[in-house]
This record gives C-alpha cells, sequence and structure tokens, in this order.
C-alpha cells in the first residue's frame, strides 16, 4: 500500500488552501510557510522554514510522529502530541528533532535574530514548547522565551549532544509614558521618595553639606560618598534612608555656558562584584535651551550562553533626567499598581539610543571631584536641594512566585520540564531562568551542563542505584541584586567674572563697550549609586529532591528549598556533595529518609534543627552503618546505629554570643573515632559497647558524658586526643580498656560549680589503678572566678579517679582548697602534676593521692637499671625527689644517677674528705677494688649541671685511697664537688 502525502514547498499567508485542512497520513515541507491552519495528519515532517502566530501554542490533530530537521518558530510556541476529534490528548508515538534542527517559541514583543516572525502579543499565554510520545530524540534545538516553558515527556528520552532551555533576557519590553511606565523584564522596584525643595523644613527635603558629600581616599582615585538622610517609601510604609560607598568612581562632566554660568554634573557608582563592569554618559535635553544633561549608568556583564556555547551581554542601564527635564513626579507601575518610580528615572536593559550618542566624561578621575562639588571659594556652605530616590531590584526572572499557599518554585517561568522511564542526558545543554525539573527512572547523565536557578528532581531507578553527579552545579552566573539611586540639584556662587558689553544693544550704530562684573552662578546635579548588593555569581538551589532505590550516590550540591525524600537503605553523599535543608526543613528523620540504613557522608550535611539519624521511634529505627569523613552541622544532632564511625566533623555549635546549646549523642555497638571532631554548645554523650578513639578533638560547652561496656582503646601512648569541656560524667567502667592517651581539659564557668563523676575501682595509689579502669592521662582543670570542680561518685557507692598527669590552672593554685571539692566516697590519684606532688599528695583528708609507683605516658621518664640491663620507666615525680631514695644507697633520687638500683659494694666505706692545703682544695676517699670513679664540680647545685673535673680507677683487689687536689679559684663565688662511682 502506498503512503499518500502532502508536500508543500512554497510560502502560505494569510488563509490557508482547503487541501489543509483535509486529514492526510503524511505532511511534509519543504519550503517556507507562515501562519499554517491547523493540519490533521498522521506524521508530521518539516524540512524548511514553518512559521505560526496564534492564540495558544500551535498544534496538530491526529499526529502519532513528528520529525523536524529545519526551522520551527512558533509565537507562542508549539504542542506535540496526538490529539483526536474528541480533544483527548495522548502521548504521540515519536518525536525527532534532527541535527542543527531549531524549534523556538517566542514571548510577546520578542523578536529572535534570524527569524521572520516577531511575537506582538497575539494571545495571551507565554511562549512554550511542550513534548509528549513514547520516543523522543533531539539532536538539535529546542528554546523557549525568557517567560517560557519547555516540557519534554517521553518514556525514552533521548537528548544526546543537543540544546533544551530558556534563552537569556532581550531588554527594552518595558515602556515609559509622563505618568506611567510597565517595568523591564526582571525588574521591580524596592521604594522611592522624591522633594522638589518647595517645602523646606522638618517636612521638606534634607539639608545637603555639599563639602560632606564626597571625599578622595588616600592613594586612589575613588572617593567615599554619603548622601543625606532622605525619606522614601515602599509598599508598606515610609522611612529615612542614606546611601553610603567607601570606593566609588567617579564621573563628572563641567560645562561653562557662559562665562558666569557653569554646570557641573557628577554621579558616583559604586560595585563590589568585580565581575561587573560600568560606565557613565551624559546626553542633551530635549529642551534645547537646557544645559543640563541627562546622567546614564551602564552595568554590563559578559556571560555565557551554554545553549549555543557563546557569550551575551547582560546589560542594565539607569538613567537620570531629573536636570535634563521637566518631568518630577511619582510615575505608577501599571504591572504591580502598587509601586512607584521617580519618573526623572528610567531603568531599561535595552542599549538607549541616547546612551550611543551621549558624551562622556571631560573631568579626569584624578581630579578631585570633591573639590568641585564644594569650595571655600563658594558663597553656601549649606543647601536646600532637590532630591529624588529609587531602590530596585535585577533578577533573571520574568516574575517571581507570589508567596501564597500552594506556590512553589516548579511554578517559576522561564522553565524546563524533562520526564522520562529512560531520559539520556549524555552532553546535553539545558538552560533554564527559574528552574529545571528532572524525572525520571533511569538517568544517563555524561558530562552535561544544566545552568538554572532552581531544580528539582524525582528519580528512580530499576537497577537500584540512583546517582546524581553533574545534575546540579553549585554556582552559576546570573547577574541579580538590589540597586539604590539617590539624586540631588542645587546652585551654589563663587567669585565675579567681567565681561564687555555693548552700552545700547538696542541702537545698532551705538558700538561703545563698556564692562559688566556679573557673580558666577554654578549649577549641581550629583547622582549616587549604589550597587554593591548586586552578584554574578548565584547558589544553585533545588527546590525539591525525591530518589527512590537501593543505594542512593549524591555528588552534587543539594541546596533543598521545599522538599526532600530519599527512599533508600543505602545513601552516600560523595566528597564533592552537599544537602542543605533550609528551616522549614529543619530535620534529618524517618520521614525524610524512612528507609534508610546505611548513610555515608564524605562532603557536608547542613540543617538547622535535629540530625537524627536512628534515633526515632520504633527503636529498630537505628542505622546498621553511619560513617562520616566530612562535616555534618546542625543544632542537634543524635545517632544510634550498630557501628558508628565519624573521622571528618560533627558540629552542633550555633552562635557565640548568646552560645548554643546544641547537643551529639552517639549510641552504637561500636564506635571509632580518628582524626575527626566533635563540636556542641550543650552535651556530648557517647554510649557503646566499644570505643576506639586516636587523634581526636571533643570541644563542648557543657558536659561530656561517656558509657563505654565492654573496652576502650586509644592507642596511648600515641595518640592525640584532646576534650574540652565543663566537665564529665564517667557511668560506666569498661571491662577493659582506659584513657591514658586522652587529654581532658575541664572549665569551669566563673561562679558554677561543675560535677565531674568518677567510676573507676579504687585500687589505691599502686599501677594496678591504671590498669582496665577507665584512666586518664591528662586532665587538666581550669577554672575562673570563685568557680569549684567537684568530684563526685556514679551512683550511692564509692568511686575514684586515675589522672597520670594533673594540671591545675593558675586560679586554682591560688586557692586550692576552695576550687576543688572530693566527695568523701571518691579518691582522685594522680602519678604527676604541674605542681609539686609533695604539695598535692594527702589533701583532703587523704582524697587526693600521688601515686608515685606508676609510670605513665605522661607521668614518666626514661632511667637505667644495671641490674637488668635495660632502659625503664620511672615515675618523674619520684625520679626528680630531693627526699625519696628509692634504691636505699643513700642518695636521694634526684642526684642518683641510677635511682633504681643500690650501691651494694661498700658502699658504707666510701667517705668523703674535703681540706684546703695553701691555695689548693684536697679531696680524698676510699675506692674500691675495681671501681672507677668520676670527680665533678658545679656553681649552684640548684641547676642540676655537674662538670667533670677527672676521673679515677682504683685497678687493685683492695680498697685504697684516693686524692684529687684542684687549685682553689681565683674568681670570687664558691664550688661543690661530688665524687660518685661510675657503674
Amino acid at each position: 500500500m502506498k503512503l499518500t502525502r502532502l508536500v508543500l514547498v512554497g510560502a502560505l499567508a494569510g488563509s490557508a488552501s482547503a487541501a489543509l485542512g483535509a486529514s492526510t497520513p503524511l505532511f511534509e515541507n519543504f519550503g517556507t510557510l507562515t501562519n499554517v491552519p491547523q493540519l490533521d495528519t498522521t506524521a508530521f515532517a518539516n524540512y524548511g522554514d514553518f512559521n505560526v502566530n496564534t492564540l495558544i501554542p500551535y498544534e496538530t490533530q491526529n499526529t502519532l510522529y513528528f520529525t523536524n530537521t529545519g526551522r520551527m518558530i512558533g509565537n507562542p510556541g508549539f504542542r506535540f502530541e496526538t490529539v483526536n476529534a474528541n480533544s483527548l490528548r495522548t502521548a504521540a508515538a515519536s518525536f525527532f528533532n534532527g541535527l542543527d534542527a531549531r524549534i523556538a517559541a517566542n514571548d510577546a514583543g520578542r523578536f529572535l535574530p534570524g527569524t521572520v516572525l516577531t511575537n506582538f502579543g497575539l494571545g495571551f499565554e507565554n511562549s512554550q514548547i511542550f513534548i509528549s510520545a513514547s520516543n523522543v530524540v533531539n539532536k538539535g534545538q529546542l528554546l523557549a522565551d525568557t517567560r517560557g516553558r519547555v516540557r519534554i515527556a517521553g518514556n525514552k528520552v533521548d537528548l544526546t549532544r543537543s540544546s533544551v532551555g530558556i534563552l537569556p533576557f532581550v531588554g527594552g519590553q518595558g515602556f515609559v509614558t509622563p505618568t506611567n511606565f510597565i517595568p523591564d523584564v526582571g525588574i521591580s522596584d524596592r521604594y522611592w521618595g522624591m522633594d522638589d525643595g518647595s517645602s523646606p523644613g522638618p517636612g521638606g527635603p534634607p539639608q545637603l553639606v555639599p563639602g560632606s558629600l564626597a571625599q578622595p581616599n588616600r592613594g586612589s582615585t575613588n572617593y567615599t560618598v554619603g548622601s543625606p538622610q532622605h525619606a522614601v517609601t515602599n509598599e508598606l510604609n515610609g522611612f529615612r534612608t542614606s546611601l553610603r560607598l567607601t570606593n566609588a568612581s567617579a564621573f563628572t562632566l563641567t560645562n561653562a555656558v557662559t562665562p558666569s554660568n557653569w554646570v557641573v554634573q557628577s554621579v558616583f557608582v559604586q560595585t563590589s562584584d568585580t565581575n561587573i563592569a560600568f560606565n557613565v554618559k551624559f546626553t542633551p535635553s530635549s529642551i534645547a535651551t537646557n544645559p543640563y544633561r541627562s546622567a546614564i549608568v551602564e552595568f554590563f556583564k559578559l556571560e555565557t550562553n551554554v545553549l549555543d556555547g557563546g557569550n551575551f551581554t547582560n546589560l542594565v542601564y539607569l538613567i537620570d533626567r531629573v536636570a535634563s527635564e521637566t518631568n518630577f513626579i511619582l510615575a505608577t507601575n501599571l504591572t504591580t499598581q502598587t509601586t512607584y518610580r521617580p519618573a526623572n528615572y528610567e531603568v531599561t536593559r535595552a542599549t538607549p539610543f541616547e546612551y550611543l550618542s551621549g558624551q562622556r566624561p571631560n573631568v579626569r578621575s584624578t581630579n578631585n571631584v570633591g573639590a568641585i562639588i564644594f569650595s571655600q571659594t563658594y558663597s553656601n556652605a549649606l543647601v536646600t536641594n532637590i532630591y529624588s530616590a529609587y531602590g530596585f531590584n535585577v533578577t533573571n526572572l520574568a516574575f517571581t512566585v507570589p508567596n501564597v499557599r500552594g506556590a512553589s518554585l516548579t511554578n517559576l517561568p522561564g522553565r524546563v520540564e524533562l520526564v522520562g522511564d529512560e531520559l539520556n542526558l549524555t552532553r546535553t545543554r539545558i538552560r533554564g531562568e527559574g528552574i529545571v525539573t528532572v524525572q525520571s527512572g533511569n538517568v544517563i547523565n555524561t558530562n552535561s551542563v544544566i545552568d538554572v536557578p532552581n531544580l528539582s528532581f524525582d528519580l528512580k531507578s530499576a537497577s537500584g542505584n540512583v546517582l546524581v553527579r553533574g545534575l546540579a552545579k553549585d554556582m552559576i552566573e546570573r547577574t541579580t541584586g538590589d540597586i539604590f539611586a539617590w539624586t540631588g540639584m542645587w546652585t551654589n556662587q563663587t567669585g565675579t567674572v567681567t565681561t564687555n558689553t555693548v552700552a545700547n544693544p538696542s541702537d545698532p550704530t551705538q558700538v561703545t563697550m563698556e564692562p559688566v562684573t556679573n557673580v558666577i552662578d554654578i549649577g549641581f546635579h550629583v547622582l549616587v549609586v549604589d550597587a554593591t548588593r548586586v552578584r554574578v555569581l548565584q547558589p544553585v538551589f533545588t527546590a525539591s529532591f525525591a530518589a527512590r532505590g537501593t543505594n542512593v550516590m549524591i555528588a552534587d550540591t543539594l541546596r533543598i528549598r521545599e522538599s526532600i525524600l530519599v527512599e533508600a537503605e543505602n545513601l552516600t553523599v560523595g566528597r564533592t556533595g552537599q544537602i542543605l535543608l533550609p528551616s522549614n526543613i529543619p530535620d534529618w528523620n524517618r520521614i525524610n529518609f524512612p528507609t534508610l540504613k546505611n548513610f555515608t557522608n564524605e562532603g557536608r550535611i547542613t540543617l538547622s534543627g535535629t540530625a537524627a539519624m536512628g534515633t526515632q521511634s520504633p527503636a529498630d529505627s537505628a542505622y546498621i552503618n553511619i560513617i562520616n569523613s566530612g562535616t555534618i552541622s546542625a543544632f542537634n544532632q543524635s545517632f544510634r546505629a550498630g557501628y558508628f564511625e565519624n573521622t571528618g566533623a560533627i558540629l552542633s555549635e550555633r552562635g557565640t554570643f548568646p552560645p548554643g546549646v546544641g547537643t551529639v549523642t552517639v549510641e552504637a555497638g561500636s564506635v571509632k573515632l580518628e582524626n575527626g571532631r566533635f563540636e556542641a554548645g550543650g552535651d556530648i554523650r557517647i554510649g557503646a559497647n566499644d570505643l576506639k578513639i586516636q587523634n581526636y578533638a571533643s570541644t563542648n560547652r557543657q558536659a561530656f558524658t561517656l558509657a563505654v561496656t565492654n573496652s576502650i582503646a586509644d592507642a596511648a601512648p600515641l595518640t592525640n586526643n584532646v576534650i574540652s569541656t565543663e566537665g564529665f560524667n564517667f557511668t560506666v567502667k569498661p571491662r577493659v580498656g582506659d584513657l591514658l592517651g586522652t587529654r581532658i581539659e575541664s572549665i569551669a564557668p566563673r561562679f558554677l560549680a561543675i560535677p565531674h563523676t568518677a567510676v573507676s575501682e579504687d585500687r589505691g595509689p599502686t599501677s594496678a589503678g591504671y590498669k582496665d579502669n577507665l584512666a586518664i592521662g591528662q586532665l587538666s582543670l581550669r577554672g575562673d572566678l570563685e568557680s569549684l570542680f567537684v568530684f563526685v561518685p556514679s551512683g550511692s557507692g564509692k568511686g575514684a579517679l586515675y589522672v597520670d598527669y594533673l594540671q591545675l590552672g593558675p586560679l586554682i593554685t591560688n586557692d586550692i582548697p576552695n576550687s576543688i571539692l572530693i566527695d568523701p566516697n571518691v579518691t582522685v590519684y594522680f602519678a604527676d602534676s604541674n605542681l609539686p606532688v609533695d604539695q598535692l599528695d594527702g589533701l583532703f583528708d587523704g582524697r587526693l593521692r600521688w601515686a608515685s609507683e606508676f609510670a605513665g605516658p605522661s607521668s614518666s621518664v626514661d632511667v637505667i637499671k644495671r641490674s637488668e640491663n635495660k632502659t625503664v620507666k620511672m615515675n618523674r615525680a619520684l625520679r626528680t625527689s630531693a627526699k625519696l631514695d628509692t634504691d636505699g644507697d643513700g642518695i636521694p633520687n634526684n642526684l642518683d644517677n641510677f635511682p633504681l638500683d643500690a650501691d651494694t659494694r661498700g658502699a658504707s666505706t666510701f667517705k668523703l674528705t674535703f681540706e684546703k692545703r695553701s691555695a689548693n682544695v684536697s679531696i680524698s676517699w676510699i675506692a674500691q677494688a675495681g671501681e672507677s670513679y668520676v670527680v665533678e664540680y658545679t656553681f649552684d647545685l640548684g641547676s642540676g649541671k655537674w662538670q667533670t673535673l677527672s676521673t679515677v680507677t682504683n685497678s687493685e683487689q683492695t680498697a685504697q685511697p684516693k686524692l684529687i687536689e684542684e687549685p682553689i679559684p681565683a674568681a670570687a663565688g664558691q664550688r661543690f664537688y661530688r665524687v660518685r662511682p661510675m657503674r
């Protein structure tokens, strides 16, 4: 059977031929068609130019197959789907847009370069392209206008290497009348105010001091500028404001109209984003006799258009005609009907013709413009000025979503909607002004570019794996922000000028010239423009996010605004991933993550409320694994899992004044804390069967609670754990393990008593107390005025606390009895301290004890034990004691080279004799058989520094007397001598 078809190769305008109204199996166009009536055809194919102007988007009837390899322009757009005679809409069988083919939809008043049509607003709908087909393939361009919408829906949607999206702004869509205006696209009013100077006094215009208006910055060509306080109004109320610029560029034009009539016009502009450039020109008044000019400020930024890989210039012009024209009223915004703009201002995105021919400033910026505006030679220092003020917002949106119930970011103009069971976005270039929504069961996304301020995702996968990578940018280029302007006009006078004038101008025969002296009048016009709130780079937000599968991987930044839902057992946030939840979604909970069991974070999680991971009811909501190597920030954080690991940062701190009181709670069978940190304004609580902690920092402003039942391992002495807190609660003694590699810094605020709960077994001042007894490596107590450190037992029984090194802060050492309180049922043992152990040992009726026999990582030194021929650890305070003789050889430990080895070889016969013989000092003793000795001296016994004088060896088989003589030093002072065996 042969398929009949209708082939059109010519141009069609106005009414169509009757043949187009008949139902045909195939429609083909190879030429140029304009304003085509509705087609009834099974297959539609365009290979040429197909252009239509319609009230609503153009659509065909009963069409199952769509093909375009040419160019289609629609005002306001197209719908590609199957519509039967009863207006029932279903998905077409296929849609194909070929390589380099283009389908474009225009907004009202928009002319697309390279097209033959302009949409003059025949209908009320914005531009749109709607595609619904089982199979969609786009290899070309699908483009809608700024206010428009592109929607693509199908079972299989292949957008490989194509362009889909919203075109950048084109300015000039607003208009101005003497009393009203419609703002250009993306421009909205913030505030407005003006006064013509006719009402001086409290209700009139502000008093201006020209000398304080602009001051040059030292070492710069820029200026500090401050407008006077002036009254403005917005939609809610009136208020007074002023503009202050600290680094403004100056643009000044001067004009001597006559020798005695001068005009000075200055524009001061400041931006804070270096990506934004600006220029100023001055253009003549429409009134030939007016010497003042209109001031035009141009802001521009070259931005990238990802749709074609080229660039476009984002332009905004502010025109001030307050001095050049006479229309000094408030003009009504016809779009809002409730906001206004001083009529001397105009804001447009289209380059004004007058700007192209305008005059540039004739005063160099290096000149002191401030001295031109005001000089001591001027007659007036304080003037009443005419002023107007206007604030407006620049955005990339044609209009915003109203703040009403049910309104969503998904309703924004300039949006792209992609729906497909299978969606291929390989190297697809997508651009939106409002939002891009992606709804798919399987997304293939390789090197795509999605350039839009807002996103929405609804993703699921038949394979169970959902990957979000390369779908959401972190930042994009969209020039947005507020601009504020103030304009002032005033006059002043300076000096005089003498000119020669004809004595009788009415009589041509009279040529007598007479000198005339006039005061020089100066007219001033100053425009101050504050654009410091305008930014080019804007963060990308995700309106809503939903992912359904077994494994979800997020490697993009998701700044959630409205909703999030992850229905998965396993969620991983990659190193490049972020999830930021707003205040309206304050919590991480089972509502948003109902089936989650394994959570891994390598990126950043930020929320304002509670991160409740596995801690909500019912009890079986606990996760299997929680592994964090990134950053999690929330006010409160609670974790319950079989295994918990943190090698990153978990932060529950919110502000410093007043301080946050957020908490961190961890409940797990096994907890690993390594190379990471906790921070909290409130409590930190850790409950586990087993705890491993190494190179970890924990900081909080309230209590630190630890309840580990089975084992603790902190890799002492190789670890570097620091716990900084107001106090600690040890509620359970683990079966094995200690914290000898951990430093606890307890900081007590002024006037407060901070409790410390001890749970260790009291084993006396022995080394046994430091083995599998929750012993602490270092405990630092730092107090403030009238603060108190209280040590109490856990429960009603007795308790003990074993500390390797006890460090007391300055305020404590000055008043120990009133700074520390130890419960009668608690004994605190320490092996060393920053204070002399003799001063502390036995305080509080013996409840503070020195454990002298323990040599721990923070309390030991190396000594040689000759009897075992090895180096061993010895308690540092014991080693340096001047009172104790550990080996009983008669030598105090601090003077004994071998304090663990008693002298058993005739020590009783070892006796020194010192004599002064003339100019010498004589030292004698009985040297034991086979023994070697060293004779040493020092100038200061307290220094511990001894110098060798001589060495002596008795090689005989019996004890022998030995004698050493040394000249008495001529220098004043004293020497101390000693003789010690070299063993």
